[in-house]
């Protein structure tokens, strides 16, 4: 279980502080590792004993100011499948280290930082990446377009600052499930590329920044008028749309 794995850390694993050098020493069996900074006297934390956890599948980075470093000496982690980063006060994250050493990787959090940019590009390696979760970020713009050769299930992105995001390269994903977009800043947002992500059972967008003319010529009923024809969500709608767009109120 999670408590078991965490207690074999504690009980396991020894962290010795030199000088202002903190070296982690890690046993290979351990399959869940969380890192956070707890003293301030802290200056760099070196993640590359980490290389001989042959094991790990769940690595979260938190709560610290050394999340930068920690991608820095990030170690081949061949079966790790979670990944949390959060915390950190760069403008910018260098996720190369994540195309090299994350092959395996199906989970994927970004919370919390200061960033202002976003390249997604080294996930376009990452082809078993199931779930995304963007959180907390002030972002103005991302390209999604590297996401294309994921396997996205679950994609969410919330509480960010944008001015424009085009949802175009979600649609290249036949098992997209659930989809939230909200609380982030958008004045507009065309979801038409979505009207071909068959699973797509979820969705959560804010209403207010519906593009209602983008839906014209996939449902010609739908105005400001009136209500869309339920009969055409049900023969083009993904189960998803089908009910986020019915529960709208048109008039």
């Amino acid at each position: 279980t999670h408590e078991e794995v965490e207690t074999s850390i504690y009980g396991l694993c020894r962290v010795a502080g030199i000088g202002t050098k903190t070296e982690l020493l890690f046993v290979w069996r351990f399959t869940w590792c969380e890192v956070a900074k707890r003293d301030e006297s802290m200056s760099a934390i070196d993640l590359s004993p980490l290389a001989s956890c042959a094991r790990l599948e769940c690595l979260h980075l938190n709560d610290n100011g050394f999340v930068d470093e920690y991608l820095g000496t990030f170690p081949a982690l061949p079966r790790l499948r979670e990944l949390s980063i959060s915390g950190g006060e760069m403008v910018s994250l260098d996720m190369r280290p994540i195309k090299s050493c994350c092959a395996s990787l199906e989970w994927l959090s970004i919370d919390g930082r200061q960033l202002t940019s976003l390249d997604l590009m080294p996930l376009a390696s990452c082809s078993r990446l199931r779930v995304i979760r963007l959180r907390n970020l002030p972002l103005t713009t991302i390209n999604l377009t590297p996401l294309a050769n994921c396997s996205l299930e679950d994609f969410s992105m919330s509480d960010c600052q944008f001015e424009t995001v085009d949802l175009s390269p979600l649609a290249k994903h036949d098992r997209l499930n659930i989809l939230a977009i909200d609380n982030t800043g958008l004045e507009e947002l065309d979801i038409t590329p979505l009207f071909i992500c068959e699973n797509l059972e979820h969705l959560e967008i804010d209403d207010d920044v519906l593009v209602i003319a983008t839906l014209h010529e996939i449902l010609p009923s739908v105005d400001k008028q009136r209500t869309p024809d339920i009969a055409l969500l049900e023969r083009r709608c993904p189960k998803g749309l089908e009910q986020y767009l019915s529960s709208i109120d048109w008039m």
